[in-house]
């Protein structure tokens, strides 16, 4: 799968433990989608899940599956980051 792919090339371009501040890393889990895409993606996947999605709804809802997705690696490597620096982890 193409995510998978992308996911996996984005997970080793960035640093993770050491290599990443504490600074970034504290700023990278500040990111987050806005309210207004997290409603837009649960109404779209409500429509998926009926079988109701335009071809331009589906690729909407495929862009946000990436963002979130991305954001999920970005997370995941600032907290290695903060624990293996011992810099104490943000609340998720």
């Amino acid at each position: 799968m193409a995510t998978d792919t992308m996911l996996s090339i984005w997970d080793r371009a960035i640093p993770g433990g050491t290599a990443l501040p504490p600074e970034a890393a504290r700023e990278l889990l500040r990111i987050t989608l806005a309210d207004e895409d997290r409603i837009r993606a649960a109404e779209l996947s409500a429509k998926a899940g009926d079988g109701l999605l335009t071809t331009d709804e589906r690729a909407e809802l495929e862009a946000f599956t990436h963002a979130a997705a991305l954001l999920t690696v970005l997370h995941s490597k600032a907290r290695v980051a903060l624990r293996a620096g011992d810099h104490g982890i943000p609340a998720a």
